[in-house]
This record gives C-alpha cells, sequence and structure tokens, in this order.
C-alpha cells in the first residue's frame, strides 16, 4: 500500500500542480491525502489529470476562511470504499484494500488548525 500524506498549502497554482502530478506519477501511489488545499473547487478535470486517469475516487472537505480543505483520493482498482464519516476537519474513509491479500483498511485525512480548544473538540469527536 503506497499513501502520500502531504500538507500542500495551497494546490491551486500550475507550479504545485505540476509537481503534485509529477510525484503521483513517479512514485504510482495508491492513495493520496492532502491537506490545506485552499481549492474551493477541485472538480473532476483538475483531478484526473493529476493523476493521469479517471479510475479514481475521491472523498473532498470545503475550505472554510480561505484556510484548510482537504481531498483523499484513491485508485478504484485498489480500495473498495465501504463508508465514510466525515467532520469539519477529517475525512475517515473504510473499505476493502484489493491488492495482494484483501483487507478492511481506514484511513483518516486531517488537518486541523485553530485554538487549543476547537483542536482538542475535533480529536474528541473522531
Amino acid at each position: 500500500m503506497k499513501i502520500i500524506r502531504m500538507n500542500i498549502k495551497g494546490v491551486g497554482g500550475n507550479l504545485k500542480k505540476k509537481c503534485l502530478e509529477e510525484l503521483i506519477k513517479k512514485k504510482q501511489e495508491d492513495v493520496v491525502c492532502l491537506q490545506e488545499t485552499k481549492f474551493k473547487e477541485m472538480g473532476k478535470k483538475c483531478i484526473f489529470k493529476m493523476w493521469r486517469t479517471n479510475e479514481i475516487d475521491w472523498i473532498k472537505r470545503g475550505v472554510k476562511n480561505n484556510a484548510s480543505g482537504m481531498i483523499t483520493m484513491w485508485m478504484r482498482s485498489c480500495f473498495h470504499l465501504a463508508n465514510v464519516i466525515t467532520g469539519e476537519n477529517y475525512c475517515i474513509i473504510q473499505g476493502e484494500w484489493r491488492l495482494g491479500e484483501a483487507s478492511r483498511i481506514t484511513n483518516v485525512n486531517i488537518y486541523n488548525f485553530g485554538s487549543l480548544i476547537e483542536k482538542t473538540a475535533m480529536w474528541e469527536e473522531v
């Protein structure tokens, strides 16, 4: 299982998009979790271009006050989604890993910013 987890600090610029495309191509990742995308709308075209395929699925959380935003993307051939749990600052996907010996997995993508009280509340929720 190959996973990229990255705080991208904004994926809107062409240079960052190109670097991310090259990283995914080079590493041939199965799952990519990005935090702090700062991207209000990340559509199919943009996502498919990053992966250079349309054989992917994803879950995204929106931008709040021009900060945060996250996306979890995976190859359909590697992972079958069974359940999604989302909160303001996290996205949890659960399902079956299809490569090798099939197994159930849970993947958590978190971007937590704000006060200590807000962070504590989020961790209690998760």
